[in-house]
């Protein structure tokens, strides 16, 4: 008998699998197609089977902890069955990127991990989901994607789960790396030129209970500072998008002075790099070159992991937890 190779495929959802008025982009309902359905058309490798398991059928704004750990489940089983070659995540494109590196923070990669998703729903002109979806196939088959970690893949281009971030809210080339030149996807074949990924540092978190909250506070000329003080008594951490180099006001400087929580501060800007010297107050802790909402996913893993104010601090300045070793 053939020894066939297996690609699990788990959907959470979103614009790819997104049905709405024949070929309009806009006004559709996310997650309203079935696998079998965005799957049915697409030519798969010869020797390959696909495997399908429906994880959330939803918008991925309205992901939450418990589709995360149901999603990390899933991952973990799949890297110990030795008939699954690789793994594929449909997702949203909206909190791709928080996804994608929640799981490179608690996943230990053995064998090619890729999310991808779609700017257009299944019933769209020109729909970006079937190639997307082909080459993230094409990805997960790759032997060597399996040392760089998490993966994401969108419009041809591949994309570090660390750096990874949607930088427009139309068009399919509307994501980009921040740190590495992204690798490419060209008719079956991939070219990947990033370092190998560093081990994850909660590989073995349980994430079976919800992770506590850490909302992204934005500041902006004339921000009434009474908003961190209501953001913190609902939070067990703070992140705040600063201006320029993660700053924000007097009133602010003082409201955090006076707070018991970790605060992690980051910058509005979208691309910056955030330094112990560049801080306004002793107790807040320097994000790095993490975006706001990465620097909150990595903030509420490690409240979670029961990290105590240095060993918070130890951990955002030592590369993240996904640090990739040259």
């Amino acid at each position: 008998m053939e020894n066939r190779k297996t690609i699990l495929i788990l959907t959470t959802g979103g614009t790819i699998a997104g049905k709405g008025v024949p070929g309009d982009i806009t006004g559709y309902t996310p997650g309203a197609v079935t696998a079998g359905d965005l799957l049915g058309g697409l030519t798969v490798p010869s020797g390959v089977s696909l495997e399908t398991v429906e994880v959330c059928s939803k918008n991925s704004d309205d992901i939450d902890c418990g589709d995360w750990h149901k999603l990390l489940t899933e991952l973990r089983s799949g890297m110990e069955r030795s008939d699954i070659a690789g793994m594929v995540v449909l997702h949203g494109t909206d909190t791709m990127e928080e996804t994608a590196f929640l799981l490179s923070l608690t996943l230990e990669v053995k064998k090619p991990v890729v999310i991808t998703g779609s700017m257009r729903p299944s019933t769209a002109i020109s729909a970006d989901g079937p190639l997307n979806i082909k080459n993230a196939m094409t990805l997960a088959l790759c032997e060597k994607a399996a040392r760089c970690g998490v993966l994401v893949t969108m419009d041809g281009g591949v994309y570090t789960a660390h750096g990874v971030t949607k930088r427009a809210s139309y068009g399919s080339d509307a994501f980009e790396d921040e740190f590495y030149t992204p690798g490419r996807i060209f008719d079956d074949e991939v070219y990947l030129d990033f370092p190998d990924a560093g081990e994850p540092v909660f590989k073995d978190l349980d994430l079976s209970f919800p992770l506590p909250g850490v909302p992204v506070v934005y500041f902006t000329a004339g921000s009434d500072p009474k908003l961190l003080s209501l953001a913190a008594g609902i939070s067990g951490g703070l992140v705040i998008a600063g201006a320029g180099a993660g700053e924000y006001s007097e009133g602010f400087g003082k409201v955090i002075e006076e707070l018991s929580i970790p605060v992690v501060i980051s910058s509005r800007t979208g691309r910056s790099y955030i330094t112990e010297k560049m801080l306004l107050s002793e107790r807040t802790v320097p994000a790095g070159a993490l975006s706001p909402v990465k620097a909150a996913i990595l903030l509420r893993l490690a409240i979670h992991a029961g990290y105590d104010a240095q060993g918070i601090r130890e951990l955002f300045e030592s590369g993240h937890g996904t640090a990739f070793n040259h």
